[in-house]
């Protein structure tokens, strides 16, 4: 019996299920630094990753959120943009907790602005998930209907001897002039609450690709829905009231 059958079975028992029976597995854990937009500034990633009623002259802020990333003594992500609709607002890189004393690094491109830096001297590597950054971009007189922001590089500088890992990735985020109704991820039936409802149309489309599965079971957004994006869904329903 798979551990997604194991958890359907452990659910049907006990919808009150913690999140340590839930993440209970051998061998398996969350991608290793994955990193997503956030325009929640709560406490907390609250992936939000769409923004509506948003109009020309605005300054959206945002977070960057990294998950499960170890022994990092420095870092740098690149967001791509239309610079005909968006710009990067500089001098607004604000490093959060993880790695707060960051030498920060800032290049503006045409269409992108990387972010990052290292710690200098002795200092302990971090591990863990946390606020990577908070940065600003400036909604340009081309904005008309959406747009696109995404993160498409990462770079982790690891501690010690292991030199520099860089990725392509693509963590996308959309503003829109439309207003939109957010919904909470995870609620996949959008019913206001996180419950067995959510989590059997979850496994209906697990081990599946992006398309023909929906785009919102891919919690991550790597074009998959698998085991990561399940984690993320055990996290959100442990949090649920």
């Amino acid at each position: 019996m798979g551990l997604i059958e194991q958890t359907l079975v452990l659910l049907g028992r006990n919808e009150a299920v913690s999140r340590a029976v839930i993440l209970r597995g051998r061998g398996l854990a969350p991608e290793q630094g994955r990193v997503t937009i956030d325009f929640n500034l709560s406490a907390g990633n609250q992936q939000q990753r769409r923004l509506g009623d948003i109009r020309p002259g605005e300054i959206l802020e945002l977070q960057l959120h990294v998950q499960a990333v170890r022994q990092i003594a420095g870092w740098s992500a690149r967001l791509a943009y239309d610079p005909q609709v968006l710009s990067y607002v500089e001098e607004s890189f604000a490093p959060g907790a993880f790695l707060a004393t960051l030498t920060q690094l800032e290049l503006v491109g045409e269409g992108y602005v990387e972010i990052g830096g290292d710690v200098l001297g002795e200092a302990d590597p971090a591990s863990g998930s946390s606020v990577l950054v908070k940065l600003s971009f400036r909604v340009e007189e081309g904005f008309a209907d959406a747009a696109e922001l995404s993160v498409t590089q990462l770079t982790w500088h690891r501690a010690g001897n292991g030199g520099p890992a860089r990725d392509i990735v693509y963590a996308p985020a959309t503003v829109l002039r439309e207003a939109v109704v957010l919904v909470q991820p995870g609620d996949f039936d959008r019913d206001g609450q996180i419950d067995l409802d959510d989590f059997f149309l979850f496994a209906d489309q697990f081990q599946r690709r992006v398309p023909p599965a929906e785009p919102r079971f891919d919690l991550d957004d790597d074009g998959r829905v698998h085991y990561a994006d399940f984690f993320l869904f055990a996290d959100l329903f442990a949090q649920r009231p």
